[in-house]
């Protein structure tokens, strides 16, 4: 079931915060390039390793681009032995202070 703006389900539509966050987290520098250089891999090598048919996925998720599938980002975590959270730790710093302002609205 969808709600309607009008004619058009309003599942189209994104909210204004949505889309500032999703702005804002494209722009937030990660940890993955810092955690592959440790381990001493190329991008060719993290590619090749989790099964990625070409190494410039690697580079956008560095980059910040994109962000990597749940999947590839638990992969790249087991392979970095790091836990997930420290490789996208800036991404998760907005949101937590997101939800938290959110969450103040509700307090009892």
């Amino acid at each position: 079931m969808s709600i309607l703006l009008g004619s058009v389900p309003l599942i189209r539509y994104k909210s204004s915060i949505l889309i500032f966050m999703e702005e804002q987290l494209k722009n937030t520098p990660n940890c993955l390039r810092k955690y592959r250089k440790a381990m001493d891999f190329t991008q060719r090598d993290v590619a090749k390793i989790l099964n990625i048919k070409n190494a410039s996925m690697i580079s956008r998720w560095e980059k910040g681009v994109c962000l990597p599938s749940t999947t590839n980002l638990l992969s790249l975590a087991i392979l970095y032995r790091k836990p997930a959270e420290f490789l996208l730790i800036d991404h998760i710093r907005i949101i937590k202070l997101e939800i938290y302002k959110r969450e103040e609205k509700y307090a009892r």
